[in-house]
């Protein structure tokens, strides 16, 4: 039986090897997001019986907000990710990869336009977009993984700048 006990103990590290060598490491970096619910108020013609309820319903759309697709076009836009190879690459596997830097070298190949590349970068930012909330408190944690720990701090960031300034926006518009 220690035959199979070491040709198990040899597969099981021939898997591990292949992983290790094929995984790419990821990074993920958080910025943390204070809903102001105060700000919210105007929205309301009269008090309600159940604030909290009311509260705990802002919140969460505000966890909507900072994933819709107007923030992260905004982000895509402001960062010119669209055009990004180093942000591109993040949505694709080693292989995918690999076929990309061999086409590459037989020169430019370009299948989608500007606005394609856009809205695919969109959905890139928004596939590594994670936003949760803090319990039960007014903080949403807004994370973002890449395979550069650089650009997650970097696009965590500007997540959160967007947030606030597409908020500003709508209480601008409003007034």
């Amino acid at each position: 039986r220690w035959a199979n006990v070491l040709v198990a103990l040899l597969g099981c590290l021939a898997l591990a090897t292949v992983y290790t060598l094929y995984a790419a490491p990821k990074y993920t970096a958080t910025a943390a997001l204070l809903v102001d619910t105060k700000s919210a108020a105007f929205l309301r013609n009269q008090p309600t019986i159940n604030d909290a309820q009311y509260i705990n319903g802002l919140v969460e759309s505000q966890v909507e907000v900072v994933q819709s697709d107007g923030v992260a076009r905004a982000v895509v836009r402001r960062l010119h990710l669209a055009d990004d190879q180093a942000f591109l690459v993040n949505g694709r596997g080693r292989l995918a990869r690999l076929t990309g830097a061999i086409r590459g070298l037989f020169g430019p190949w370009e299948a989608e336009g500007p606005g394609q590349r856009e809205t695919l970068a969109v959905a890139l930012l928004q596939k590594l977009l994670s936003v949760t909330r803090l319990g039960e408190s007014y903080v949403l944690n807004v994370g973002v993984t890449t395979l550069d720990p650089q650009m997650s701090a970097r696009l965590a960031n500007a997540v959160a700048a967007a947030y606030t300034q597409v908020g500003l926006d709508a209480k601008n518009q409003a007034t």
